[in-house]
C-alpha cells in the first residue's frame, strides 16, 4: 500500500537522506491515536491538510504555495505487510473484538491488575478514560501484538480528526491512518512534489472542509481563527 506522511520541510529533509523514519512514542502529556510507530495517511490530501493545521498553530496569517513549501512536506511511502500481520481496524469483526478487549481491561482495572499496574508505571493514572492508543501499545508492548502485527490500519472521521464518521446523505468522507510498527515494511521514501495547481486543489478541497477555519483567497489560504 501507499502511505504519505507529512512532516515540516527540515525533517523531511533528514528522513529522506537517512532513508529512516523515527517512530513517534506516546507519553502522558501526547498519546498517539494508534499508539507508538510511524504514521501514515492513506490519502496524500490528509498530509496537506495535516500541514495547514500545523502551520496554523505558529500563527501564521495566511498560507502561500511557496511558503507551504517552504516549511512543509509530504513524503510518500511504499508499505508492504502481509494481511495477516496487518491489525486492521477496519475490519468490523477486529474492531469489535478491539472494543470487547479494551472493556474487558478497564474492568479489571478497577481492581487492580497488570493493565492498572502498568497504565500507572507508564504515567497514564485516570484508567477510567484513555484513548485508543494507550492500550493498543499495552496490547503490542506487554501481551506479545507485537510478534503478530506488523502495523495497524484504522479509519478516523475526515471531517475534524475524531472517531466516527462524517455522513451528507449517502455520501461519507474518511480518513485511513496506517501506524507501522515494524520500519522493515517502509519500502521507499521520496518527496512529493506539490505544484500550484496542487496547491489550488487542496486549499479549496480545505477550506470547504474547514469553511470557518480557513477561506481561499486569490491563491493563499487565509487562516480565519
Amino acid at each position: 500500500m501507499t502511505g504519505y506522511h507529512g512532516t515540516t520541510f527540515d525533517k523531511a529533509e533528514i528522513i529522506v537522506e537517512d532513508n529512516e523514519f523515527k517512530p513517534s512514542v506516546s507519553n502522558p502529556q501526547r498519546i498517539h491515536w494508534l499508539g507508538d510507530g510511524v504514521y501514515f495517511f492513506q490519502e496524500e490530501f490528509f498530509s496537506f491538510w495535516w500541514g495547514a493545521n500545523e502551520l496554523k498553530r505558529l500563527g501564521l496569517q495566511s498560507i502561500t504555495h511557496d511558503l507551504f513549501k517552504e516549511r512543509w512536506s509530504i513524503l510518500e511511502s511504499q508499505i508492504s505487510a502481509d494481511g495477516e500481520r496487518v491489525f486492521n481496524l477496519q475490519d468490523p469483526i477486529t474492531f469489535y473484538e478491539f472494543k470487547a478487549i479494551q472493556s474487558d481491561l478497564i474492568s479489571r482495572a478497577k481492581s487492580g491488575g497488570e493493565f492498572y499496574k502498568w497504565i500507572r508505571e507508564n504515567g497514564f493514572h485516570n484508567w477510567k478514560q484513555f484513548p485508543d492508543g494507550v492500550l493498543l501499545n499495552f496490547l503490542f508492548n506487554e501481551c506479545g501484538f507485537k510478534d503478530d502485527f506488523d502495523m495497524i490500519v484504522a479509519d478516523f472521521d475526515g471531517l475534524n480528526g475524531a472517531a466516527g464518521k462524517v455522513n451528507y446523505g449517502a455520501c461519507r468522507v474518511n480518513q485511513v491512518q496506517i501506524c507501522v510498527k515494524r520500519n522493515e515494511c517502509i519500502d521507499s521514501i521520496k518527496a512529493v512534489f506539490i505544484n500550484e495547481n496542487d496547491f489550488d486543489r487542496k486549499s479549496r478541497a480545505l477550506c470547504s472542509m474547514h469553511n470557518r477555519k480557513y477561506k481561499y483567497i486569490e491563491g493563499e489560504i487565509v487562516i480565519l481563527h
